[in-house]
């Protein structure tokens, strides 16, 4: 007899991480990577509000040209798309042993006369 598998778990969110003890070097290093970060970041929005000149063009001739080859369908290349794999896992179970019924009456003597 062949039955299918089937998981009764979901994790819907499962993440592993670690702990850092404050004031031990892992965690000084890893504040320093953080402010190295914070510290390029802001020197990257400091670059971004200086002012870009825009020479506006002056005649037809330096007007951008539209590209008429656009596409239209929004067709996305067929390598670039994430294949969902197909879940072949099998089980196979075995014939539970063979069983007899036992049936009975006690009452509450019963069990005090065995005590």
């Amino acid at each position: 007899k062949r039955e299918d598998q089937v998981d009764q778990v979901v994790f819907h969110h499962s993440m592993d991480g670690g702990i850092l003890l404050r004031d031990s070097p892992d965690d000084q290093d890893q504040t320093e990577i953080q402010k190295r970060k914070e510290e390029e970041a802001q020197g990257q929005e400091q670059d971004d509000d200086k002012e870009v000149e825009f020479d506006p063009p002056e005649d037809a001739q330096e007007m951008p040209v539209k590209n008429p080859l656009r596409n239209q369908f929004n067709f996305s290349d067929r390598a670039a798309q994430t294949k969902n794999a197909i879940l072949r896992e099998r089980g196979w179970a075995t014939e539970p042993p063979p069983t007899t019924g036992f049936t009975g009456t006690v009452t509450q003597w019963d069990i005090f006369d065995q005590y």
